[in-house]
């Protein structure tokens, strides 16, 4: 075993500490628990400080932690839980997860990777937006009709995979961008979309709050069922029964700056 020092001079990315042994090793099942616990030397400075490998402005505060129970404010809580995860702090870990910067982030990304056909139906959106660019570029919106359907609801028809959804008088795209914005034109058509364990509002709310948390301006509005369609006959296009599903009318703008 080698024994450290009661009062230990760290260097940390740079950053000069000092404290005490007690402190570093306070929970023993931590990172910093067994760098110190006397199993393994450290490596050391010129100066002969022990040298740890990571941000030294951030330890400053798992440093606060680890003496008095401190958390970091809030503009370092992200930076913060970073590093409590590296160094294995898991009371501050959990702690810090509570709070709404950690947590909201936490729950967006668990929403979206459980549900990634939204992340699917996104990049969608902003392919036809990038195109619509170069034709309209001091116009930059993309109109999009979206069909979404929970399965578990008898209601909804089982559709051929060419089924495009619809309702009557509406069988084809049309551009928005020379006039009005008719409700049966659209960029985009998008779905039908087959859900399983969310309801249809909450989809759309997930995907509508996604794309505005990316910096974009989305308006949405429900426009009823899926009353007809049309599929894809090989050469052909014809009009078939509708799956029931429900539409959604959504609209994106987005600021460019453009240099002329």
């Amino acid at each position: 075993m080698f024994q450290f020092p009661d009062v230990i001079e760290l260097n940390v990315g740079g950053r000069l500490f000092q404290t005490t042994l007690m402190t570093l090793t306070k929970d023993p099942n931590t990172m910093l628990g067994a760098m110190f616990s006397g199993k393994h030397r450290q490596p050391q400075d010129k100066d002969g400080r022990y040298f740890i490998d990571a941000d030294g402005d951030t330890f400053a505060y798992i440093l606060r932690y680890l003496r008095h129970g401190q958390f970091p404010p809030t503009s370092k809580v992200e930076e913060v839980h970073g590093s409590a995860v590296y160094f294995g702090l898991q009371d501050l870990v959990e702690e810090l997860e509570l709070l709404p910067q950690i947590l909201i982030p936490k729950v967006r990304s668990g929403f979206l990777s459980h549900y990634n056909s939204i992340n699917t139906t996104i990049k969608q959106i902003l392919e036809t937006a990038v195109k619509l660019s170069y034709t309209q570029p001091l116009s930059p919106r993309v109109a999009v009709i979206m069909c979404v359907r929970n399965t578990a609801n008898a209601v909804y028809k089982e559709r051929a995979p060419s089924h495009h959804c619809a309702f009557s008088g509406w069988p084809e795209t049309s551009s928005v961008h020379s006039g009005k914005w008719d409700k049966r034109k659209a960029d985009l058509l998008v779905g039908p979309l087959s859900l399983t364990s969310i309801s249809e509002k909450l989809y759309v709310d997930g995907l509508v709050k996604e794309m505005v948390s990316r910096g974009y301006t989305v308006g949405r509005e429900g426009i009823g069922n899926c009353n007809t369609g049309f599929e894809t006959q090989g050469a052909k296009t014809v009009k078939g029964a509708g799956c029931g599903g429900e539409l959604y009318r959504i609209l994106l703008t987005w600021q460019l700056a453009l240099s002329i």
